[in-house]
């Protein structure tokens, strides 16, 4: 459930695998006890094995980093929600 984080990363956070984790499975309170004392203790931790579409991962930080070199006049235009300027 915890592993070492990868070469780089800070040793700091908490790394939490969530791989093979569904409602049946027996460690799901074991990884929601590690989320819970992560977010109390730090704020943060890695989570790894979700299940997500690594070109899905890529694309959120991709539009992460375009959203964060507009200037700054332009960012309030943007809703949170919609993911679009706004009128």
């Amino acid at each position: 459930m915890n592993r070492s984080p990868a070469p780089g990363r800070s040793a700091a956070l908490p790394v939490i695998d969530l791989g093979g984790l569904g409602p049946a499975i027996p460690r799901a309170s074991a990884v929601a006890a590690a989320l819970d004392a992560a977010f109390r203790r730090i704020g943060f931790c890695y989570i790894v094995d979700t299940g997500v579409d690594p070109a899905l991962v890529e694309a959120m930080f991709d539009s992460s980093r375009r959203f964060h070199a507009l200037p700054a006049e332009a960012k309030p235009g943007y809703r949170m929600k919609e993911n679009r300027p706004a009128p």
